[in-house]
């Protein structure tokens, strides 16, 4: 059987582990990312078990890392990429953020998107948060890295739509993860949100989401 391949950085834990194993869940090929061994066997070991057929590979690295990026895309390639999702992220004030939110997600799509251009086409999905919409002053750093890639992403998709390339941002609001350390009442599933992303990636034949805002309930 043809399967789809799915490359989903940070996708040891969270949000991440959790597209991981609903795409998987759908005959997708996975390709997990992130800096955890244990973890990100863990994630494998339990996709191939629930999911007959479904292949997974693992690239491990620093996102910051030059060569991170070169094997991601190498092993994307390799195969057959269709949907890459810039999922991983840190929540800091320093101007590392800048590199793992914004600069690690351009190099990356640029090398994926060049291949989705020879393979008639493919779609690039960015979890972003509200914060790349809407200012706070008590996290100016990272606001200034999720409105960058908000920025470059919805630049870039206006020349890769001739190519049958799909940019879709979804900015999420705060999830129930270990990101987040404030109460957890009421914070988004990240379950939930993952099936709602699904349902995002899967194509359209008239029309596809380029940006959609995920809220709380009491927001």
């Amino acid at each position: 059987m043809y399967h789809n391949s799915v490359l989903i950085t940070g996708s040891s834990k969270g949000l991440g582990k959790e597209l991981a194993t609903i795409f998987g869940k759908n005959n997708y090929n996975i390709i997990l990312h992130g800096r955890n061994k244990e973890r990100l066997e863990s994630v494998k070991s339990e996709i191939e078990l629930n999911n007959f057929g479904t292949a997974v590979d693992i690239v491990m690295g620093d996102l910051r890392d030059k060569q991170t990026i070169i094997d991601l895309a190498d092993t994307a390639i390799r195969n057959n990429v269709t949907i890459l999702i810039n999922n991983a992220g840190v929540y800091e004030e320093n101007i590392e953020t800048i590199k793992v939110n914004l600069m690690s997600h351009i190099l990356l799509t640029k090398k994926i998107a060049e291949y989705f251009k020879i393979n008639g086409g493919g779609t690039v999905i960015n979890i972003n948060s509200l914060a790349g919409e809407y200012d706070n002053e008590r996290e100016p750093i990272y606001c200034a890295s999720k409105a960058g890639l908000k920025s470059y992403m919805n630049s870039i998709r206006l020349g890769l739509r001739k190519y049958n390339i799909r940019i879709i941002n979804v900015f999420m609001g705060a999830m129930n993860t270990a990101m987040v350390k404030r109460d957890k009442k009421n914070l988004i599933d990240v379950k939930e949100a993952a099936e709602m992303i699904y349902r995002i990636a899967k194509k359209s034949t008239t029309f596809y989401i380029s940006n959609v805002e995920v809220i709380r309930k009491d927001d």
